[in-house]
């Protein structure tokens, strides 16, 4: 069985895209009886939105840069996880600098969006769910085709139903997975302390 499960505290994954891009952003949730809900086509409103309907702290978990390196390049941070899946086989996870080309638009993105959910006592944190679902024992070939093969992402949903997961409609594309995946990193690190890397203000 699966050692994700309901928690007190609300718990919001994110895979966030650019400002100018909300059709690929998707954030993920567990409802009142535990099913496993998701929404894309966020904007941070949506996002602030849905927050501030809880009524009470959250724990948000999003997949994109949340600070950068002054001067640029690789965060330590960056550099550690990279060194931590390449021990362990794991060669093709992407582990980008904050101000790299393709990624500056959503590390501007990543940065004011968790500005604005910790001014409403959010508990905010950035996660790789890539990595992640590697670490968590998923196929390696399902997750490093995810973005272009949707037998790669039933092969994914299908482990998770194995280890008892329901969700109220079954994820279609990898930012459906990766927001979930993130959801579920954040209720292991909330209901054990559990995570498979963690550095200054990432969970994995």
């Amino acid at each position: 069985m699966s050692d994700h499960r309901k928690t007190d505290t609300p718990v919001l994954g994110i895979d966030l895209s650019g400002p100018a891009n909300h059709s690929d952003t998707c954030m993920a949730w567990r409802d009142q009886t535990g099913l496993i809900q998701y929404r894309c086509g966020c904007s941070d409103a949506d996002i602030l939105q849905w927050v501030e309907q809880q009524g009470e702290s959250v724990m948000v978990m999003i997949d994109a840069p949340l600070s950068y390196q002054d001067g640029g390049g690789y965060r330590p941070c960056d550099a550690n996880l990279r060194s931590f899946l390449n021990a362990r086989g794991f060669h093709r996870v992407g582990v980008m600098a904050p101000t790299m080309t393709k990624m500056v638009y959503l590390t501007l993105r990543g940065i004011a969006l968790a500005h604005k959910l910790k001014a409403m006592d959010a508990d905010v944190y950035e996660t790789h769910p890539g990595a992640s679902l590697l670490l968590s024992g998923m196929n390696m070939d399902s997750v490093f085709t995810l973005k272009k093969d949707n037998t790669a992402t039933e092969n994914l949903v299908r482990y998770w139903q194995l280890q008892g997961l329901r969700f109220f409609q079954l994820p279609k594309n990898d930012h459906q997975v990766m927001a979930v995946q993130a959801l579920l990193t954040g209720e292991r690190w909330l209901t054990a302390k559990m995570c498979y890397w963690q550095c200054d203000g990432w969970v994995v």
